[in-house]
């Protein structure tokens, strides 16, 4: 009797689960589609029918949101394994052999996670007094003047959070103005950081110099690209057309030209087009180096131009669009290029070579650092390299697998951006470490640098040190 009882019961619940499931799909039904909706209980109904769904979007935003942070954010992600061994070290580090009564200035472009806002910050050398700030807001100055919805924006921009933007290698001039580039419009902003210019016809990229003639050269990406369709193939609308681009004083292109074209112009089509599966940033110009004087292996106004996806550094003639001289086969994946004189140029070598990973992962590359990097400099004159300071660069080890800088003064000292650990060295002559930067935050992580500088200009050091307790603005 008992069990008949319990067949029952089990087939009067089932019996109940489908009358209450048809009844509470026909109210959701009625309050989606129905002409007679029930009021209040349908509504409840189709709200506890959604459920499901919304918890689903709401785990997937949050994981959204966190891929974001970790992939489209560098700048405000802490740098992981590779620089926690520097956790421990002060922002600032002086060692015994400290020159204190030097004339130059570090001008250091950083992300400061204390206010979450990219910053560049003018530092006297002889005691790390910070001389002056800048903190524009360049989510607001983009927003504000630029069209985001032009195509290049949509592709290459893609972000409206201050975190996203930072001052890429950032040129400050005689009077105190700034010039930089965020791979975004190129900004022109005074020494309080209120917006001269911006120029927003391409997206630019990387270094900023000036030359002889107070122009500014700035890499820059043409899109539409203007390489023939027949060459580029499947990367049609997406192959990435890197040109040298001249910008005057006042913010107006002089002078665009891809240098994919440079390089088609000057006989040189194989270098890109020959390869099997070339990718489509074939080219990616990280730097470019104007002569400010005539040598006798340049004339003034030629340029050095770095190609990191080629291994390649070009030495260019733009008023014969004339390729002079190409160098490569000493270095690997390198950055920066600068004269440092008349008769020699120094490199940036991150001595990074890819492997690719296994098939399933077709798209995926892996960077591997062969040993340190490397300062490495070309003599014209025998046409040999050397490389400089290798004992500092492996005893401080100095390995920055993109980006990366060193600039060489006039006494045999130089400064070495570690893009890579978020760290600055400074070697003096003999090999020896005179001071060392973390960009270190309270939270106790370390973020990014965007190309830091020496400012060695007498004009612009004057300026900066008879305004650095001026209260005509707040910075």
């Amino acid at each position: 009797m008992s069990k008949k009882n319990n067949n029952s019961y089990s087939l009067i619940s089932i019996l109940l689960i489908i009358i209450i499931a048809f009844s509470f799909g026909v109210l959701v039904r009625q309050e989606l589609v129905g002409s007679k909706k029930m009021g209040i209980i349908s509504k409840t109904a189709l709200n506890i029918a959604e459920i499901p769904m919304k918890l689903f979007k709401i785990y997937e935003n949050i994981n959204k949101k966190e891929k974001d942070m970790s992939i489209k954010d560098p700048n405000r992600k802490p740098f992981g394994k590779s620089a926690r061994h520097y956790n421990k070290k002060k922002k600032f580090s002086f060692y015994k052999n400290h020159i204190s009564n030097r004339n130059e200035l570090l001008m250091i472009s950083r992300f400061d996670n204390n206010i979450r806002r990219s910053v560049v910050e003018i530092i006297d050398l002889n005691n790390f007094n910070i001389l002056h700030s800048f903190k524009s807001n360049i989510s607001e100055i983009i927003n504000e003047n630029v069209n985001l919805k032009k195509a290049e924006f949509i592709k290459n921009i893609g972000r409206n959070q201050s975190e996203d933007y930072f001052f890429s290698n950032p040129l400050i001039n005689k009077d105190g103005s700034l010039v930089f580039n965020s791979s975004s419009p190129l900004i022109k902003v005074n020494f309080c950081g209120d917006l001269i210019w911006i120029n927003d016809t391409d997206n630019f990229h990387r270094s900023v110099n000036i030359d002889h003639e107070g122009n500014y050269w700035v890499p820059s990406q043409i899109y539409p690209h203007s390489i023939d369709k027949e060459l580029v193939g499947d990367y049609w609308g997406n192959y990435r057309d890197d040109a040298i681009t001249k910008i005057s004083e006042d913010g107006k292109i002089l002078l665009q030209k891809s240098v994919s074209q440079i390089l088609i112009d000057n006989g040189y089509k194989y270098l890109i087009f020959a390869q099997r599966n070339y990718p489509s940033d074939a080219i990616h110009l990280n730097d470019i180096e104007p002569a400010l004087e005539n040598g006798p292996y340049w004339e003034k106004g030629d340029l050095f131009l770095s190609l990191r996806n080629l291994s390649m550094i070009i030495h260019y003639r733009p008023s014969k669009d004339k390729i002079i001289n190409i160098l490569k086969g000493k270095f690997f994946n390198q950055y920066d290029v600068d004269i440092i004189n008349n008769r020699e140029i120094s490199i940036f070598n991150n001595n990074v070579f890819f492997t690719h990973v296994p098939e399933e992962r077709p798209n995926a590359e892996r960077r591997r650092i062969i040993t340190n990097s490397e300062i490495l400099i070309y003599n014209f004159e025998n046409k040999k390299y050397s490389k400089k300071f290798q004992k500092a660069m492996r005893t401080n080890n100095i390995k920055s697998e993109y980006q990366g800088l060193v600039e060489i003064l006039d006494d045999g000292s130089m400064l070495i951006e570690e893009q890579g650990h978020g760290r600055l060295v400074f070697i003096d002559k003999n090999e020896d470490l005179e001071w060392e930067y973390i960009n270190k935050a309270n939270d106790g992580n370390i973020y990014y640098l965007h190309w830091s500088r020496i400012i060695n200009d007498q004009a612009t050091i004057n300026f900066i040190r008879n305004n650095k307790n001026k209260d005509n603005c707040i910075n």
